[in-house]
């Protein structure tokens, strides 16, 4: 009864903070914070192919590995007034009800032909939709709506004649967080880590904090940005984490996605996941029992670097709460061609730090 309740706890938490976890830079004068809608289990960058998505003629709706982003990218060709592809339904959250929201993208392709649109759990136009004029090479649009009061929303590709087949990834909407303040805001740095054959980082039976080992099967750090790089400079640890070049003084929200479980034994324990810096605890997170086939789990922090400093390693480490049921804390990007999340060929962990204030 007590882990179902840490369980629901958890879910409720995630739920209302997950809109800090990206920074969109739209034309809005800039980057600026957002609460978003989607979350990354959504699938509006098709990265895990098309799952969550809806066509009015499945085979209308293919995906890319020229992607625009990431890995993959999504692909619509309309051959009819009407036809459409969208996103999953998702309930609006508390903070977006009401609100004006953008919706934002990158795309390349399409014509006159094509739209896009926010659309309401029933499906009705919510605002106005927006024509996707061509475009040779990608770009980010975005447009603007009211969010509904309640209920859920979802955006739409509609064909109002024969169109050009068009590209389109990232599909955002978010809310603007008026209350910190824009321009102090920035991207620090993004990596991920890309799943590879037997890459799986365990601590069996660990009953007290440790961190997670090197995995040799595991791939390093890959499509790093700004000043995020390879843990030790080296471009040889790879162990789950990244290096920071440089960390000024400030206030950071740190974000991590990626496949979490635990696993083994008798499958009701809890683990307990964390990003360290040597010193300090970033971000944390607990996993209930044997969850790698449910989907990926986040950890967010924010932390506040009082002095300034170089070259600062953040690596992940865990623990399992009793050894005596066999249990293992489990990162696995095991790109072995499964049906679970951590066994699919686009398994990665993924981390982002935003210096907020």
């Amino acid at each position: 009864m007590l882990q179902k309740y840490i369980k629901n706890i958890q879910k409720i938490m995630f739920k209302s903070i997950i809109g800090l976890a990206l920074l969109s830079p739209l034309a809005l004068g800039g980057p600026s914070p957002n609460f978003e809608l989607f979350r990354p289990q959504d699938n509006t960058d098709c990265e895990s192919g098309k799952g969550k998505w809806t066509a009015s003629t499945a085979s209308q709706l293919t995906t890319t590995t020229s992607a625009l982003m990431g890995i993959r990218s999504c692909v619509f060709d309309g051959a009819a007034t009407n036809d459409f592809a969208e996103t999953a339904l998702v309930t609006i959250p508390i903070f977006m009800r009401s609100q004006t929201c953008v919706v934002s993208y990158v795309y390349s392709g399409g014509d006159a032909n094509q739209n896009i649109s926010a659309r309401d759990g029933s499906g009705v136009l919510v605002g106005s939709a927006k024509t996707l004029a061509v475009q040779a090479s990608p770009i980010q649009d975005s447009f603007s709506v009211t969010c509904p009061s309640s209920g859920s929303l979802k955006v739409r590709i509609t064909s109002t004649a024969n169109s050009a087949a068009i590209t389109i990834d990232e599909i955002k909407v978010s809310v603007i967080n008026t209350q910190l303040a824009v321009s102090s805001v920035a991207i620090t740095g993004t990596g991920e880590i890309i799943g590879a054959t037997s890459c799986s980082w365990e601590l069996a039976s660990q009953t007290t904090i440790a961190n997670f080992p090197d995995d040799d099967q595991c791939p390093a750090l890959s499509s790093a940005t700004g000043s995020m790089g390879q843990l030790a400079g080296s471009g040889t640890d790879n162990r789950p984490g990244f290096r920071i070049s440089s960390l000024p003084a400030g206030t950071y929200l740190f974000i991590i996605d990626g496949p979490m479980g635990c696993v083994g034994g008798d499958g009701d324990d809890i683990c307990t996941f964390q990003l360290f810096d040597g010193t300090t605890v970033i971000a944390e997170t607990t996993v209930i029992g044997a969850t790698m086939g449910t989907g990926p789990a986040h950890l967010m922090g924010v932390f506040t670097e009082s002095t300034g400093r170089s070259n600062v390693d953040f690596v992940m480490r865990g623990m399992v709460g009793d050894s005596g049921a066999g249990e293992t804390p489990v990162i696995r990007l095991n790109d072995d061609a499964g049906t679970t999340p951590d066994q699919d060929a686009d398994a990665k962990l993924k981390f982002k730090v935003i210096r907020i204030k």
